[in-house]
This record gives structure tokens, sequence and C-alpha cells, in this order.
């Protein structure tokens, strides 16, 4: 996302970014307290970060500039709640690799438990050895196939209601992918909508 945001000089809007300062600011949304909800670590609803999501978007700067939104809506439930909140993306993309090496990337990731840092045991191992790693939850091997067939089953509920969407397969050299896309954005959106899949 923030290789194409670069590219086209949007504002990237990741939604971890927009719960955090919202945390951090003290905000209510929809009768919640974000910081107690945050600090909770219990679920965040889906209409309350599609109503944070589509402040953001709202802005002076993602008016002005664009946006992308990295990794939402994932489920048809967040597509219903944007949606309802008043958004949408002109255009969806959907990166799909395979299974076997979407478990072996996730099974490589590992978090400092002391100072938060990420590391790939692979490619970007701790320099310091009496480093404390954790894996995350999500990354083990049951929760990453539980998570692929999810994004499968929910593929075509999370487009709905967008203008145009498409699937690429991130296997390929990142350069090739990027290029894809772009010539994704870049061509003109169908008359018809939703959805235009190829």
């Amino acid at each position: 996302v923030r290789s194409l945001a670069l590219a086209y000089g949007v504002q990237v809007v990741d939604p971890a970014d927009v719960l955090k300062a919202a945390s951090l600011s003290g905000r209510t949304v929809q009768s919640v307290d974000i910081k107690k909800l945050v600090k909770s670590k219990a679920p965040v609803p889906d209409s309350i970060m599609a109503a944070l999501l589509a402040e953001r978007v709202a802005a002076r700067e993602c008016v002005q500039q664009g946006w992308a939104i990295d990794n939402f809506p994932s489920t048809e439930s967040q597509n219903s709640a944007m949606a309802a909140a008043g958004f949408a993306p002109a255009r969806m993309v959907f990166l799909r690799q395979e299974e076997e090496v979407c478990v072996d990337r996730c099974a490589s990731r590992r978090q400092d438990q002391d100072t938060g840092v990420e590391y790939n045991l692979r490619t970007d191992p701790p320099t310091d050895p009496s480093a404390r790693l954790l894996i995350n939850p999500d990354d083990v091997e049951d929760a990453v196939r539980s998570a692929y067939a999810d994004s499968h089953d929910h593929l075509e509920g999370v487009a709905r209601g967008v203008a145009c969407a498409r699937v690429f397969d991130s296997s390929q050299r990142e350069m090739t992918v990027l290029e894809q896309i772009r010539a994704f954005i870049d061509s003109p959106l169908p008359l018809q909508t939703p959805n235009s899949w190829s």
C-alpha cells in the first residue's frame, strides 16, 4: 500500500494508526470510550472502526490528495459498516498467495516483547541474541490456515458495492505486481457498478 501511495501521492490510512490516534485523544464514538476499548483488548466493533475511518478519509489532505486504506474491509460485515458510514473506495485490490506460502512466511515473524520491534527470523533476525521474542497468536499455523480460508470465503462479500475490484497474484516479483496494480488503477472505471472482476 505504501509503495502505491507514494507513486500516486495519496494518503495512507492505516486502521491501527487511526484507532491509536482516537485512543490517545480520548475520543468517544457511538457512546464508546475508545481508550477504554483499546485497553480492554476487546475486538473493535466494525461500526466504530468504519466511523473512525470515515472521519479520516474526510480530512482535508485525504479529500485533496486521495487515500488508500490498508486491510479494511476484510470481511463482509466490515464492508457493510463502511457503506453505512458513507464511504467506499473507487477500486479494491486483493493480493493472493498460495496457502503454504502464507503459513511459511507467518511462521518466521516474531516481536521483541521488550521493545515491540518486529523481526523475521529468516530475512531480518535480531542482532541481539538476548532478545525475548514472541510469536503473534495470529501467526500460528492453525490461525493462518483459518484466516486464509475465511479470506476466500468472504472475498465476494468484501468487494460488494465497490465499483471495481481485482485479485492479483502476489507470489510474483514485487515490481511485477506493482506494475499490474498500477495498470488496473490507471484504467477507466467501468460504467456499471458493482462489481467488475477480471
